[in-house]
């Protein structure tokens, strides 16, 4: 199976301040959310393969507050792999250290706040009452199974859930409501994995002048029958970025065919995808420039954010036709694509330099001219 760029990890944190109970000993002076402990406490209580060391992750997103819990993660000491930390000021790729910590029963609770000063190793363990982090036992292997708290910005609606990381969040039910939930199918779902943004330098700013969008798709048969999906945008359908007088058309590119898909061509642009299976392709934008309405060139990269989430349909021509002797049901409905709430950052390349934007309005760099040909080599792999 194809590993995919996933941008499961994430950005500036949520910060909340009210006392713990007296059940927990040893806590920092910062205090933490009692909804989260209370959840990160019901997982000890009732996981019973728990390890010793539970790591809790909390981080906002544009959309919601996420909280992920750890029961069994790859040791890294102190340290959290998420993709992005700083220490000292100093951007260490991959490992953040804990802002709170503290004790429940047997079990020693580590939290990460991106957004919070991380606390040292000496005062870690003085909290937990350890002589250093080598009193953490050590575990074979890790669990690809974690708890995810979600709480939505606008609503407040939450979800508590156990998840396994190697499983597409959008097939959780229960998580249907930060994909859109109020557009959701009982046959279909069509969900977006990965972006990436190609532009120039421009006047204004490094992000002002984007000229083509890449995107990673997938389409989920959620039915017990066959389901015919037409990309042809002749004859069946196509997908767009809705952006007023300016949306702004995506083309097929690319499809990634492996064994256990369950897709099949059945003629030009028009696919046929076996119940309970998914089709993964490429789309992306012709190469011109992109102009994002009512948005001044200084907030492109992140305006973005807001198409990417809202903004990305698929839209069947009418009427639609096919022949009599193909078997299955035409999905000819406009729908929503649902994109992760847990969606952190994107790719935007801006001449021969490489750079991640965050949802929480950070960038970093993380390519140049080193490696800006096998970057190219991999944008354009897309669009083959």
């Amino acid at each position: 199976m194809k590993n995919k760029l996933i941008n499961f990890l994430i950005n500036a944190v949520m910060v909340l301040t009210i006392p713990l109970t007296i059940a927990c000993q040893g806590v920092n002076s910062d205090d933490i959310d009692p909804e989260i402990l209370e959840h990160v406490k019901s997982v000890i209580d009732f996981y019973p393969d728990c390890k010793k060391v539970i790591q809790v992750y909390q981080f906002d997103t544009w959309k919601a507050h996420i909280c992920f819990i750890h029961p069994k993660q790859i040791d890294f000491g102190l340290g959290l792999y998420i993709g992005r930390g700083e220490d000292d000021g100093i951007l260490i790729p991959g490992v953040i250290l804990p802002t709170n910590a503290l004790k429940y029963k047997d079990k020693y609770i580590l939290f990460y706040s991106q957004g919070k000063k991380a606390l040292s190793e000496k005062k870690v363990c003085k909290i937990l009452g350890i002589t250093s982090e080598r009193d953490f036992p050590e575990h074979e292997r890790e669990d690809t199974r974690i708890w995810v708290y979600m709480k939505d910005k606008q609503s407040n609606k939450s979800v508590f859930e156990q998840i396994d990381k190697e499983v597409k969040n959008y097939k959780y039910p229960q998580l249907r409501y930060f994909y859109g939930g109020e557009q959701d199918s009982a046959v279909i779902d069509m969900a977006s994995d990965f972006f990436s943004v190609h532009g120039e330098s421009g006047k204004i700013e490094k992000f002002s002048s984007p000229d083509m969008i890449s995107i990673s798709m997938s389409i989920f048969n959620k039915s017990d029958s066959i389901l015919l999906v037409g990309l042809d945008p002749d004859l069946y359908g196509s997908f767009i970025i809705k952006n007023g007088k300016h949306s702004i058309p995506l083309n097929l590119k690319r499809i990634w065919v492996y064994n256990d898909n369950g897709f099949h061509k059945i003629s030009s642009g028009l696919y046929s995808i076996e119940p309970h299976k998914e089709m993964e392709f490429g789309l992306s934008t012709v190469k011109e420039p992109i102009i994002l309405e009512n948005t001044p060139p200084q907030k492109y990269a992140h305006k973005l954010y807001d198409l990417f989430y809202d903004s990305i349909f698929y839209v069947p021509k009418h009427p639609v036709q096919i022949p009599d002797t193909v078997r299955g049901i035409l999905w000819n409905k406009e729908f929503k694509v649902y994109t992760p709430t847990i969606l952190d950052r994107y790719n935007f390349w801006v001449n021969d330099s490489i750079y991640n934007i965050y949802s929480d309005g950070e960038t970093d760099k993380y390519g140049s001219k080193a490696n800006a040909s096998l970057f190219q080599y991999l944008f354009e792999a897309v669009h083959l």
